[in-house]
C-alpha cells in the first residue's frame, strides 16, 4: 500500500470572515459564504444560509472553492467534514481540501479523512481551544490504492452509509413534538377565545451588543455575562463584559427569541445576565397571559411558518423584524383556562422529551457503527 501526505494529494485552502462592518462585504451577496451551520443537515453541502459580494472576493484574501472539494473542520467543532456540490467560500475555521483528480478519488479522501478524525480530537481535546494546524493538516498520511479500487471502496461504503442514513431518517422521522404542537395550535388558534395581535398580549425587548474589544473570559465582581445565542447549546466560551456596559437583562425564567438564524426564531430559556442584540425578551401582559402560556404560544409552529415567510437576509445573516411578530394574530383563553392548559402542556413536554430521549440512543447507536465501519475499512496496520 502505497501512503503519500495529504499536501501531495491536495492543495488546502484557508478560510475567512469579511469584515462584517463592510457592507460593501455583504449585502446583496450572491457568493456562497459556508460555515458548520450548513452541515447541519448532512455531510453534502448543496447551498450555504450566508452570502458575500464579488466585491468581498476580489478584495480581501477569502478565495472560492471548486465543486467536489472536502471541507474540514480545524478549530472548534473538530472532526466536523463536508463534501460540497456547489462553489463556494468558507469561514476561518474550515480549510477547503481541493484534490488532485488524477490521484485520488474526492469521495475516499472524504472517507479516509472521517476515519481519521478521532485523532485529531484527542490531541485537540488536551488545548484550551480545540485547534488542527495546517501543517498537521497536510503532514496526514493518506493510503492511495490506485483509482480503481478506490471507486470500489468509495461504491462499497456509499451502499452501506445509505442504508445506515435510512435508518437514521427513519427513526428521525418519528415526530413525538407533533402530539405537542398539536394541542399548542388547537389552544392558539380557536376561535371561541378572544381574539389578540401579538403586540396585544406581549412585549419584545430586544439586547444590546458592546464592543468586542470589552469582551472578558473570566469572571469578577465588576462584570457580568453576555448571553449569546450559541450560549443556550454550549457553555464552553463564556462571554462577559463590565457591568456598566450593560443594558438588557434576562433571568432563568424569561422567554428569550433568537433573532437571526439558521435555525431562526429560537424560543430560549433558563441564563441569567445581560443579553446581546441577536436576542430579543418577550415581557408577558399579565393581565391577559400567564409567561408560561405565552411560551408555548412563542412555540407554535404556525407561528414559526410565519416568521420564516416573513425572514430577510442583511449582512449575511437570516433574521426577522419585530413588527412581523407583533402583528401575529394569537386566541388567548383566561387566565384560569391558561392554568390547566400549562399543567398539561408541562406534562406532554416531559413526556415527549423521554421519547426524545430514547430516539436519540438508537441514533447514536447507527452512528457508532458509522464510524465503526470507517476505522475497519481503513485499518491497514
Amino acid at each position: 500500500m502505497k501512503y503519500l501526505q495529504l499536501t501531495e494529494l491536495a492543495e488546502l485552502i484557508n478560510g475567512s470572515t469579511p469584515l462584517k462592518s463592510n457592507k460593501k462585504f455583504w449585502d446583496n451577496g450572491t457568493i456562497n459564504w459556508f460555515t458548520a451551520e450548513d452541515l447541519r443537515n448532512g455531510s453534502e453541502v448543496i447551498n450555504t444560509n450566508k452570502f458575500i459580494t464579488k466585491y468581498a472576493l476580489d478584495n480581501t484574501s477569502i478565495k472560492l472553492v471548486p465543486k467536489d472539494s472536502v471541507l474540514l473542520c480545524c478549530t472548534a467543532s473538530i472532526g466536523l467534514i463536508g463534501i460540497n456540490k456547489i462553489e463556494l467560500t468558507t469561514n476561518q475555521q474550515f480549510n477547503a481540501i481541493v484534490p488532485n483528480k488524477e490521484l485520488i478519488n474526492f469521495r475516499y479522501l472524504f472517507y479516509f479523512l472521517k476515519s481519521y478524525m478521532s485523532e485529531f480530537e484527542k490531541k485537540a481535546s488536551t488545548t484550551t481551544v480545540g485547534f488542527i494546524s495546517q501543517k498537521k493538516v497536510k503532514s496526514i498520511l493518506v493510503p492511495v490504492p490506485s483509482l480503481q479500487e478506490q471507486e470500489k471502496i468509495v461504491e462499497r461504503l456509499d451502499k452501506v452509509f445509505k442504508n445506515i442514513a435510512e435508518n437514521i431518517e427513519l427513526e428521525s422521522n418519528k415526530n413525538y413534538e407533533h402530539f405537542l404542537n398539536s394541542y399548542i395550535e388547537n389552544i392558539v388558534m380557536n376561535t371561541q377565545y378572544q381574539k389578540y395581535e401579538m403586540r396585544d398580549i406581549a412585549s419584545f425587548e430586544g439586547g444590546s451588543q458592546p464592543p468586542k474589544s470589552k469582551f472578558e473570559y473570566t469572571k469578577n465582581v465588576n462584570n457580568i455575562r453576555l448571553i449569546q445565542i450559541r450560549d443556550y447549546k454550549s457553555d464552553d466560551k463564556i462571554v462577559y463584559i463590565p457591568k456598566t456596559l450593560a443594558k438588557r437583562f434576562c433571568n432563568e425564567e424569561d422567554i428569550m427569541i433568537g433573532r437571526y438564524g439558521p435555525p431562526l426564531f429560537q424560543i430560549l430559556r433558563g441564563i441569567n445576565g445581560a443579553y446581546n442584540v441577536a436576542l430579543m425578551k418577550a415581557i408577558p401582559n399579565e393581565k391577559i397571559v400567564l409567561k408560561d402560556f405565552l411560551y408555548f404560544v412563542l412555540k407554535s409552529k404556525k407561528l414559526l411558518k410565519y416568521i420564516e415567510s416573513k425572514a430577510n437576509r442583511t449582512a449575511g445573516q437570516t433574521g426577522f423584524n419585530k413588527e412581523h411578530l407583533e402583528n401575529y394574530i394569537v386566541f388567548i383563553p383566561d387566565i384560569n383556562s391558561q392554568k390547566k392548559f400549562v399543567g398539561n402542556l408541562n406534562l406532554f413536554s416531559k413526556l415527549i422529551n423521554q421519547l426524545k430521549d430514547n430516539q436519540q440512543q438508537k441514533i447514536d447507536k447507527f452512528n457508532i457503527l458509522k464510524r465503526s465501519i470507517l476505522q475497519k475499512e481503513f485499518s491497514y496496520e
